[in-house]
């Protein structure tokens, strides 16, 4: 996630996806990545 003036910009590490542009008013954080777990197979 970042910011530039009063826009959001959350990304991925997923070359698939494009980044999502918000303006400030229109999110609202609701909590907080503690852990990941990933499996490959």
């Amino acid at each position: 996630m970042g910011e530039k003036g009063d826009k959001v910009i959350l990304s991925t590490s997923s070359k698939y996806m494009m980044p999502q542009v918000f303006n400030k008013d229109q999110i609202q954080i609701k909590g907080t990545i503690v852990g990941l777990t990933r499996k490959f197979s």
